[in-house]
């Protein structure tokens, strides 16, 4: 995956007090995929393969960067991106799934709606090569 912007790997410590000594804000994993990563999927920066790869990495970290009360802006951001594949191109996670439905219910009990939904894009990514490709999904709400 190739950033948009130019970025400073600060795994070394010499680097590291070069970007502290500049004033240069070191964000967080999660909020670097909220300003930075994010975005580009939804302009589609990056190829499918990387889109899979990544948001795979992302929904099996999913409740390690949501836990935050106070801070909702990954979750938010999660509702917008376009990561699971169809065959009108990719779609957000809301666009393909009803909460509503009785069976995902049972499947995924007591689980908030975000998890769920999340659950369910884990699964299509996981197992898309072993799925038909559905007929045209729209929302249902």
């Amino acid at each position: 995956m190739t950033p948009r912007r130019e970025i400073i790997d600060i795994k070394e410590a010499s680097s590291k007090r070069l970007v502290r000594l500049l004033d240069i804000r070191i964000p967080t994993t999660k909020e670097y995929l909220c300003e930075e990563v994010f975005p580009d999927v939804i302009v589609e920066h990056y190829s499918g393969e990387e889109i899979d790869r990544l948001m795979s990495f992302v929904l099996k970290r999913y409740h390690v960067y949501a836990s935050s009360d106070v801070d909702v802006r990954f979750e938010e951001m999660m509702k917008e991106v376009p990561f699971v594949s169809t065959e009108r191109g990719r779609m957000k996670a809301l666009d393909l799934f009803d909460p509503r439905e009785d069976l995902l219910k049972t499947l995924f009990a007591g689980e908030d709606k975000m998890s769920f939904l999340l659950e369910c894009s884990i699964l299509t990514l996981q197992f898309s090569q072993f799925l038909r490709p559905l007929p045209d999904c729209q929302k249902h709400y």
